[in-house]
């Protein structure tokens, strides 16, 4: 009898030759299938005993589902008690083979969904947010409250405002370790599970809330730490087992404040703009040669960003860096005037001596001067904005003390971040300001 199942077993070995059996698995097959005189086809409850020890190691990934195969097809007695099993034992054979099937077929397919990098709290490049829910699934389990996954999800909600999303995607994402899942699980089904209850609390959320234009879409994948066969809740498995959310869509970030013509008036602080945005990101902005000064502030009313006056152009007159009109009006307003326009440490004083000194500082530098072709266009305003200042600056300087109210000239594109809520104000007391301010989501 025993030459005969050494036999069967060859036959079997040659039918399942692809699925590359291990030594554990022949010492597993011959173990229960007469490997030792006291085994043979009537003695089908010894093969029952030691084919459920050989199960066991196969749950934990140490047997294959190749190796339970060969098993049951190649004896009758053993099938036999196979059938008066238990159903739990019929289950964790459907398991095991099962999940043999699904690691060869569906794993690769599953897990080129995502990518598998370790770092649970990041988030995939294309992301504007990220969630991580992993916390409230208990290992093995799928079950979740849905009244503390609406909390999570009040915060989801106040990103998609803030972020100024439409038409966007909430990618659902959980992963599960390579520890060998629960009785009725297979490879990736407590993934595909814990996803697709996520779901369900989400769609509801969404719709409740009256969030459309959502499209909802779940992937599960596998961890990358092999399962070695011991302690199943060991630290180096939990990095693989999360349920995460990545927000991914299209920003709606995009703003343009720009000129109201004319000057600011005193009554308003000097404010041509006053408003929040609603859009996080950042601003570029420019102000032309004329000074303007740009600050923001946040909800609790703390300036956090200020420009002080400054010119994003040039002076259009050649010998001079700083437009003498400019700094005599700035200088003006800001003895004359009470409110914030010229209140802040970014507002620059500076103090001379006598005004030859202040002149002196006005100009370019000699070796600094360029564009010495625009003479007879500057010409046509020097009266006004040159002569006409100096005439001005020279008459109040011992009314000031020889202290003025000067800008910055940094020309180009000034960016700054700017957040959700957030004031932008833009003070104008020079003169027809020409600023342009735009909102980028970077």
């Amino acid at each position: 009898m025993k030459k005969e199942i050494k036999i069967l077993l060859r036959e079997n070995l040659l039918r399942i030759e692809e699925n590359k059996l291990t030594p554990n698995d022949k010492k597993a097959i011959e173990y229960v299938l007469g490997d030792s005189n006291d085994i043979n086809e009537d003695n089908g409850r010894e093969m029952y005993s030691r084919f459920l020890e050989v199960l066991n190691k196969a749950k934990k990934g140490l047997v294959s589902a190749a190796a339970i195969t060969v098993m049951l097809s190649s004896s009758s007695a053993l099938s036999a008690e196979i059938e008066k099993a238990p159903d739990n034992v019929k289950d964790a054979i459907k398991q095991v083979t099962k999940q043999d099937k699904q690691d060869k077929s569906n794993v690769g397919q599953l897990t080129k969904n995502y990518d598998t990098d370790k770092d649970v709290g990041g988030r995939e490049p294309d992301s504007k947010y990220s969630i991580n829910l992993g916390e409230l699934f208990d290992s093995g389990s799928y079950n979740v409250n849905e009244k503390v996954i609406n909390v999570k999800l009040q915060e989801l909600k106040s990103k998609i405002k803030e972020l100024r999303l439409e038409d966007f995607t909430i990618k659902i994402t959980a992963s599960e370790s390579r520890v060998p899942n629960q009785e009725g699980f297979g490879i990736l089904e407590l993934a595909e599970k814990r996803a697709k209850v996520v779901k369900v609390i989400i769609e509801k959320f969404l719709k409740d809330n009256g969030l459309t234009n959502v499209d909802v879409k779940t992937y599960a994948r596998r961890g990358t730490e092999e399962w070695d066969g011991k302690n199943a809740h060991a630290e180096k498995y939990k990095k693989d087992q999360y349920v995460k959310l990545d927000i991914l869509g299209t920003q709606t970030c995009g703003f343009t404040l720009g000129t109201k013509g004319g000057t600011a008036k005193a009554d308003n602080d000097y404010k041509s703009v006053d408003e929040k945005v609603e859009d996080g990101g950042y601003i570029r902005y420019t102000t032309g040669s004329i000074p303007d000064r740009i600050t923001m502030t946040d909800s609790n009313g703390e300036i956090y960003y200020d420009s002080g006056y400054i010119s994003t152009e040039k002076s259009q007159y050649e010998d001079y860096k700083y437009v003498p009109l400019y700094i005599a009006k700035l200088t003006k307003l800001s003895k004359e005037h009470k409110g914030n326009a010229f209140k802040g440490k970014e507002v620059i004083k500076k103090e001379f001596n006598d005004f030859e000194e202040l002149k002196n500082y006005l100009k370019v530098k000699e070796d600094s001067r360029k564009d010495k072709g625009n003479k007879e266009k500057v010409r046509i305003k020097t009266s006004n904005e040159v002569e006409g200042g100096l005439k001005m600056l020279e008459g109040m300087f011992d009314e000031v003390g020889g202290v003025f109210i000067f800008y910055k000239t940094d020309p180009g594109i000034q960016k700054t971040p700017i957040s959700h809520d957030d004031k932008i104000t833009v003070y104008s007391p020079v003169g027809k300001t020409g600023f342009k301010i735009e909102g980028s989501c970077d």
